[in-house]
């Protein structure tokens, strides 16, 4: 039962990117078979998982962490280092760039054996067309060179696919007499494998040719070079071979994808499969760029899945409601994914470091993805790792989160933050997020003409949704320039006083920093006039005497006359 549990937070954790929702369906599934049973012993895992919760419910995930653990009395394993990351990025308009690579390192065991392994596997697609070319040499067991083509019709999805390929086989690995035998009955080969092709994928795929085009039989080896052609729809007919592949006891048919369902078209692709024999290293690179909406791909593959669980026998009612009310209405988005994994051992001590970010999916309702989070974390015992729910924000809103006593006490705990230990947490799915608008300044000004070295009186309120912000920092600026900094009182209200000294137009403005945004209110103008060269108390007498004065002149001026 401790091993089931194990497995179930293993699927959350780690398998949190493949197939979207089926992240949050395993853990149930094994909820609804497995009895409750004493919590798990604490696993050596250190990191974090961290949901951001967005304000149109949306959620991105990180996952990062590590572990590190001595192995007694372990026999050499096979594998000493796994490497895989993924990358996917937008590459311009309606355009997605995938990158990744694969990396299986072998243990020294390994070393004498592959010593003389010639590998170099290249393809590369363009569009509805693709070229392989192999190079595969291990002597003393296997060679096999040559070239594979593919062509599909965009508009039928029927494909062609051509190959002519040389293999050499050491009679090590097949008997001089089987391989002889296998030439001399070719055509009732042939026949049988043509038959087999088209009952396997239900008709939908033709072995059209298959020709042996020579066989030398020598004395250690046997070296025979094939030619044929295979036509039809591989997409109709690997779904029809893969259903019949399915243990019957599943019970799950394998997800039919329609060309009416594809969304995705690839424009190129390259992928190469090398072998180092320095480093006893299987190494895999690939990039490909693919047209159309990714996205709606993935979450197509992902309701084919989730319809093809409702079908098996063994569903319960409750997985039944945990499909159609949560993982089949749930959006996935994987367009800006970056992932990395990576195992190592040395012999003594077993590494994992994984790290997921980028992974967007949009539930029906927050409240159903706490309840299937609760339910994958119930019993989990590892105090090295964090769960962590954080309010995410967008222009006009932000997310705050609510966390009621009932549920585990956090490490860490505000607003907009909440950590945890996965040290058998508990109703999670009582946390609640609550999506609020951005406060909201305000700004009046006393005059907004004045004389310079006049004083302005400036004030405002802050609030949020209507209710006041207390004791909030509020910055007025004039010109972008901070002339002085208030903070709010009980009602939300600032005030300020300013003198401007020189003359000119100026833009004044309320701002205060609110979590990560900067908030602003509206921008008054203000002009500010030269002032007097008098002072003020000689402006009446001066006009007064210069009133007289020109009354003076012009009396003279009348009597010369």
């Amino acid at each position: 039962m401790k091993e089931r549990k194990m497995v179930k937070l293993a699927i959350f954790a780690l398998t949190i990117w493949i197939l979207g929702g089926s992240v949050f369906l395993m853990p149930i599934v094994q909820a609804q078979v497995t009895p409750p049973v004493t919590p798990i012993p604490q696993i050596p895992l250190e990191g974090d998982m961290t949901f951001k919760v967005y304000p149109d419910k949306s959620i991105k995930v990180n996952l990062v962490g590590s572990l590190e653990q001595v192995l007694e009395a372990y026999v050499d394993p096979p594998v000493y280092n796994v490497f895989f990351d993924l990358t996917i990025s937008p590459a311009g308009v309606n355009l997605t760039e995938v990158k990744g690579s694969f990396v299986i390192k072998l243990s020294p065991a390994y070393s004498v054996l592959l010593s003389a392994l010639d590998l170099d596997i290249e393809i590369h697609g363009e569009d509805m067309k693709s070229n392989t070319t192999i190079l595969f040499n291990l002597p003393g067991y296997l060679g096999v060179n040559g070239t594979i083509g593919v062509f599909t019709d965009e508009a039928t999805w029927e494909s062609t696919l051509d190959f002519d390929l040389t293999a050499t086989i050491w009679y090590e690995v097949v008997s001089k007499e089987i391989i002889q035998e296998f030439v001399q009955m070719f055509p009732m080969f042939k026949s049988q494998l043509a038959s087999q092709v088209s009952e396997l994928t239900e008709g939908n795929i033709t072995l059209q040719d298959l020709t042996l085009v020579s066989s030398e039989i020598g004395t250690t080896s046997a070296t025979h070079t094939l030619s044929g052609s295979v036509v039809g729809d591989f997409n109709k007919g690997g779904m029809a071979l893969s259903t019949k592949m399915v243990p019957p006891d599943m019970g799950v048919p394998a997800p039919t994808i329609t060309p009416g369902e594809l969304y995705i078209t690839p424009k190129s692709a390259d992928l190469s499969v090398t072998f180092d024999r320095e480093e006893l290293a299987f190494k895999i690179d690939s990039e490909s760029v693919v047209e159309g909406d990714l996205d709606r791909q993935i979450n197509v593959m992902k309701n084919l899945s989730s319809e093809g669980f409702l079908q098996s026998p063994q569903i319960t009612p409750e997985m039944t409601l945990i499909i159609n009310n949560f993982l089949l209405p749930t959006e996935m988005s994987i367009v800006n994914l970056n992932t990395v994994f990576e195992y190592t051992f040395d012999g003594e001590k077993l590494g994992l470091n994984f790290f997921i970010d980028g992974l967007e999916f949009k539930p029906p309702t927050t409240g159903a993805f706490l309840t299937i989070l609760n339910e994958a974390l119930t019993g989990v015992s590892m105090p090295g790792f964090t769960l962590t729910l954080e309010g995410a924000s967008d222009e006009k809103e932000f997310v705050e989160i609510e966390v009621p006593p009932t549920t585990s006490e956090p490490v860490l705990k505000d607003a907009r933050k909440v950590v945890w230990t996965f040290d058998n947490l508990a109703n999670l799915n009582l946390v609640s997020f609550e999506v609020r608008e951005w406060p909201t300044p305000t700004l009046t000004l006393s005059q907004t003409e004045v004389v310079a070295g006049d004083t302005v009186n400036i004030e405002g309120v802050l609030t949020i949704e209507g209710e006041p912000v207390e004791g909030q920092e509020v910055n007025i600026a004039a010109n972008n320039m901070v002339i002085g900094t208030v903070e709010t009182d009980h009602e939300g209200g600032f005030s300020f006083t300013y003198k401007f000294e020189d003359a000119g137009s100026y833009e004044v403005k309320s701002s205060c920093e609110y979590y990560e945004k900067t908030v602003e209110s509206q921008i008054t103008a203000v002009t500010v006039k030269p002032p007097s060269l008098l002072p003020p108390e000689l402006v009446a007498p001066v006009i007064g005497g210069v009133v007289v004065a020109v009354a003076a002149v012009g009396y003279i001026l009348m009597k010369r006359r």
